[in-house]
């Protein structure tokens, strides 16, 4: 694809390194969950490369490599604009988190009137944990309402 072409990117990459949990035998498996045929840092230098100046990179990934994950998108020039963890029950800890990145401008680090020329100055909204389930095979409203809200 040609640089600057796209808007959005949406990504489910692939969440662990390859020397972490049980690959997979079967390689279409391994590949989707291991970072066996490309790296995260992969996956965001083509969304950096497609995504014009303020077009959105949003991707969803395991909540014990966030801080890895915010750093890699900043390095590749992606300012995290929007974070929510998600987690299976409100008494449980996060295991995923949901992450809205924008592409700036390489000089100026603004991208639509967002940001500064400090890239490190600016600051990412940090949302209210998504709780997946009440009970056990129950889901939240909020749950709900976003599968309702995709049929519509």
């Amino acid at each position: 694809f040609d640089a600057a072409s796209f808007a959005l990117v949406v990504s489910n990459p692939p969440y662990w390194l390859p020397t972490r949990g049980k690959v997979s035998p079967h390689p279409q498996v391994a590949i989707a969950r291991h970072e066996i045929c490309c790296t995260f840092a992969d996956v965001a230098a083509a969304a950096a490369h497609v995504l014009m100046p303020g077009g959105s990179f949003c991707l969803v990934h395991r909540a014990p490599r966030e801080k890895e994950i915010l750093t890699t998108v900043q390095e590749h020039g992606l300012q995290p604009l929007r974070l929510r963890r998600v987690r299976p029950f409100a008494d449980r800890e996060p295991n995923l988190f949901l992450l809205e990145a924008i592409r700036t401008d390489a000089k100026t680090h603004k991208a639509d009137g967002i940001g500064t020329n400090d890239p490190a100055a600016v600051t990412w909204i940090e949302e209210e944990p998504l709780t997946v389930y009440a009970a056990p095979g129950v889901y939240t409203a909020e749950t709900l309402a976003a599968y309702a809200a995709k049929r519509n």
